[in-house]
């Protein structure tokens, strides 16, 4: 599943934009797509009725976790067996919610396809509910102790890099019922990502505009990537002010959305005893701030490089001023940047060879057995999909 999710992140954001056809004015549905070009989902679950026995499975078996309640700090028996159900649960978790996800994201207009992910978001809900008292519960061990159940329980070495990040975060530890009141909540958490998509994906509609042979075509996210390489600066400010235009119109609520996030991000990070929201989005990764200041720094202090270049693209482009819609477009001439899906997944393969044979196998297996789909339809979630 890992290296799927991989495949596709990687070969759709350098190619997915690249493989769309700006002639055509209207935006394809998805049943308009071949089915060579739309992904597989089948390699995840071959029918519903299988995502709703592993759903069935799932939910069922949270209650084995209630076995484990209280007794991990008894032995180091306990503590894997624990983890290692963790681990067979987290499995199937991933796969029904990774499915639900795609689903949704095909056509976000589909209630069917949002019930279905909705469904897989409250099954993590209570995943997270049902084993929210085992980092707490890990953390009253003494570090001493937990070191020499390693040492002597089989199987339990394979975790230790776990327990290392277990420690290094104790101080940001709660109680088990915190923990699990936190858990509870987790729908509320994902609420504002949830309606930044339904605005911006499935009710957002862009306006028309003229591209560079005069036709009036419909603007997408696809379409509005292609209008900021286009040579001519009347169809790149076009693209950008049809798009810019789109936003305006839903400013307010997506502004609250965002002051939404914030706020739920600002709310864990000082339940959790952190300084700031950085802080805990970087201690996770065992990233100091510093790092982050030094590199932020580091930009800062360079940005003159940065105008520099700019000022070199607008003499360049022939510009009496430069925009943001003016930093796409290529200044090397005999420059075509719209390659072909079948040639950009050659490159991809050729580009993957240094990381060994078997990692170009998988890739290939990926193109091969639909991981991808292609095209930008109508409703389908933006981002490295299309």
């Amino acid at each position: 599943m890992k290296f799927r999710s991989l495949v596709l992140s990687v070969a759709l954001v350098l190619i997915g934009c690249l493989s769309m056809v700006l002639a055509d004015s209207g935006i394809p549905q998805r049943s308009d797509i071949d089915i060579e070009d739309r992904w597989n989902l089948a390699d995840i679950y071959p029918t519903l009725e299988a995502w709703e026995k592993d759903y069935a499975a799932v939910e069922s078996g949270l209650q084995e976790f209630k076995s484990y309640r209280g007794t991990l700090k008894k032995s180091g028996a306990n503590i894997h067996n624990c983890l290692k159900l963790d681990d067979e649960v987290s499995i199937k978790i991933d796969n029904i919610y990774v499915y639900a996800g795609l689903k949704k994201d095909e056509d976000t207009r589909i209630s069917e396809n949002q019930g279905l992910m909705d469904r897989a978001a409250a099954l993590l809900t209570k995943y997270s509910e049902a084993t929210a008292f085992i980092v707490p519960e890990l953390q009253t061990i003494p570090e001493k102790k937990i070191y020499k159940f390693i040492a002597k329980t089989p199987g339990l070495e394979i975790y230790r890099h776990f327990f290392d990040n277990l420690i290094r975060q104790r101080s940001h530890t709660l109680s088990s019922q915190e923990d699990e009141i936190l858990a509870m909540a987790g729908d509320l958490f994902r609420a504002s990502r949830k309606i930044h998509e339904a605005i911006t994906v499935a009710d957002m509609v862009f306006p028309m505009v003229e591209d560079e042979d005069g036709n009036e075509i419909r603007l997408t996210r696809g379409r509005y990537s292609l209008m900021l390489l286009s040579q001519n600066p009347d169809v790149r400010r076009r693209a950008f002010l049809a798009r810019t235009e789109a936003f305006d119109k839903v400013k307010n609520t997506n502004a609250a959305t965002f002051d939404a996030n914030l706020k739920k991000d600002r709310f864990l990070a000082r339940v959790r005893k952190y300084n700031s929201t950085l802080e805990m989005a970087l201690e996770t990764d065992n990233v100091p701030i510093e790092v982050f200041d030094n590199l932020l720094g580091s930009a800062y202090n360079n940005v003159d490089a940065l105008n520099r270049y700019m000022e070199m693209r607008r003499n360049v482009l022939g510009l009496e001023e430069i925009h943001l819609y003016d930093t796409s477009v290529p200044i090397v001439e005999d420059v075509d940047l719209k390659i072909p899906y079948e040639e950009a997944v050659e490159t991809l393969l050729k580009a993957f060879e240094p990381m060994g044979e078997e990692y170009v196998e998988k890739a290939r297996e990926g193109f091969n057995l639909r991981w991808i789909d292609v095209y930008e339809t109508e409703g389908k979630s933006t981002g490295a999909y299309s």
